[in-house]
């Protein structure tokens, strides 16, 4: 059995020293030859700014900070050492029965120390995080991505002004299908998890409304409010796939429907079934831009005309963004699609148009002056940097 060596946690009355881009990995050095428990190297992600853990039995951890990817120098991690974090908590009750469905995406909850200067900031005093593994009988591998307590608003992400009109415009609607899409990273569940804390303050538009969020994991904890209802659900625990859930949270009577992702045609045709019933459903994937978000889910359509049709029909916005670094310093561009009746008519007439080449028109209508000018499209703003 590996022994644990205790990281040099920062006292209570000491803030913890932020690394910089200039010099990220001094602290790292510290580790050199320690002999750590994925706990340790968890509490050390969490405390020294960084956002990912990569962990493989018989190797050094690796971590991402900064856009970097940097190797810890500690012992590399034992067998015995995963099978210690992972007996404990891949394997406890909570999570007992996802893992034996074979769902790879889970969360875990680590105690803050109680020497911490974070103990007291976060709740439950617990670090959360994101994990995704894989099993091997010679290799055991795991992603660790740091779940932020912090609720994030379009005041404090610095969301560009046009985008949250548009999002306002489209959840103001009575139903339809909302889609954030970008490359992994690019913060799509923080753009959607900031429309939740933006938009059901006290009379903004979705105050009033009943919440469900179908989640893998759970990551943003939203409270309900006097008027506004919010329960949370967990793939895998609360329900089984994306598709099913969307499907038992109708009986449930919400106003929205938030889904983590929309990975497949059961998805996509349980979304339009929502909005077709009078819910707005809201939900991310992993596309480009916004020609390539709707090429892709008529791809996962099967380009079936009817079902096509029916897409298009419920559609209330796409809005994609990316990741972009620039002079050191990271940030996010964004395109969108508001598919009001203007918008909506189009499309339909280009479904209708079997020689049409839809990418190329789609593109030609997000650089439409007019449709600029009327909130309707939006186009990168530093298409230099892609």
């Amino acid at each position: 059995m590996a022994e644990t060596l205790k990281l040099n946690i920062k006292p209570k009355d000491e803030e913890i020293k932020e690394s910089t881009p200039e010099n990220p990995n001094a602290d790292i050095l510290d580790l050199n030859k320690q002999n750590l428990s994925i706990e340790d190297l968890l509490i050390f992600t969490t405390e020294h700014n960084c956002s990912d853990l990569y962990i493989k039995t018989f190797e050094c951890p690796y971590i991402s900070r900064f856009g970097r990817i940097v190797r810890v120098p500690c012992v590399p991690i034992t067998k015995d050492t995963w099978s210690i974090f992972y007996d404990k908590y891949i394997l406890n009750e909570l999570n007992a029965g996802y893992v034996r469905q074979k769902l790879l995406d889970t969360s875990v909850s680590i105690r803050v120390p109680e020497t911490s200067a974070n103990y007291g900031k976060y709740p439950n005093n617990c670090y959360r995080y994101r994990v995704s593994f894989g099993f091997s009988e010679e290799r055991n591998v795991a992603t660790f991505r740091m779940i932020k307590p912090d609720q994030p608003t379009f005041d404090t992400i610095n969301y560009n002004e046009k985008c949250v009109e548009a999002l306002r415009r489209a959840y103001k609607k009575s139903s339809g299908i909302c889609y954030e899409t970008g490359p992994t990273g690019s913060g799509k569940s923080t753009t959607m998890a900031a429309c939740i804390n933006t938009f059901t303050q006290p009379g903004e538009i979705l105050d009033n409304k009943v919440f469900i969020t179908l989640e893998d994991p759970i990551e943003n904890i939203f409270n309900s409010t006097d008027s506004v209802k919010i329960s949370q659900k967990e793939l895998g625990k609360d329900f089984l796939s994306f598709g099913m859930g969307i499907k038992a949270a109708l009986r449930e009577h919400p106003n929205i429907i938030i889904v983590g992702e929309c990975r497949d045609k059961e998805v996509i045709c349980a979304a339009i079934e929502a909005a077709r019933t009078g819910h707005i459903t809201s939900t991310t994937f992993h596309a480009s831009d916004v020609p390539g978000t709707i090429n892709r889910l008529l791809y996962h359509l099967d380009n079936d005309k009817n079902l096509s049709l029916d897409l298009i029909l419920q559609l209330n916005i796409i809005l994609s963004q990316k990741m972009l670094k620039s002079n050191g310093k990271y940030l996010v561009d964004t395109q969108f699609l508001l598919f009001e009746d203007e918008i909506t008519a189009r499309l339909v007439e280009l479904l209708d148009n079997p020689d049409a080449n839809l990418s190329k028109e789609i593109n030609a209508m997000i650089q439409d002056p007019e449709l600029q000018a009327k909130g309707l499209v939006k186009d990168w703003d530093y298409k230099e940097l892609h």
